[in-house]
């Protein structure tokens, strides 16, 4: 039987294992029957939020931890933790300018926005020395 909730922690300082992380979270959302697309969506937001640490982070030696649950009526909780500078990305990132064509835009600066497009909740604290964005995604029910 699976775990009931999935935890793994990565350095960020260097590179991050994006295929391990990918494949962790892939296994864990089958085994629990989730759709694909929910599957994207949380690989795809794991991949902004280590990316963000690697690339923005100012600490020399960063780690990110997740922990991903299954919630009551068909939601995922995602908890990111990382250990940098204090940063509210829900308050302090920028927000992207999708009114220009996007071939136009400077690339880059998609990813909270992303986030909150995808998310029904989402909450941002720091605690004992860590900032913890916690994300809530609907889970529809699988057809047939």
């Amino acid at each position: 039987m699976p775990p009931e909730i999935l935890t793994f922690g990565m350095q960020a300082d260097q590179a991050i294992d994006l295929p391990c992380m990918v494949r962790m979270t892939t296994e864990y959302g089958q085994a629990r029957r989730w759709n694909d697309f929910l599957l994207m969506q949380i690989n795809l937001i794991l991949e902004e939020l280590a990316a963000n640490v690697l690339l923005h982070g100012r600490r020399p030696r960063r780690r990110f931890d997740v922990t991903i649950r299954e919630e009551p009526r068909g939601r995922v909780q995602l908890d990111f933790h990382d250990d940098d500078e204090p940063f509210n990305p829900l308050a302090e990132a920028p927000s992207p300018d999708l009114s220009s064509d996007a071939l136009e835009r400077t690339p880059g600066g998609l990813g909270i926005h992303l986030i909150r497009t995808f998310t029904a909740e989402a909450a941002y604290r720091r605690e004992d020395g860590r900032n913890i964005l916690s994300l809530v995604l609907d889970n529809p029910p699988q057809e047939g």
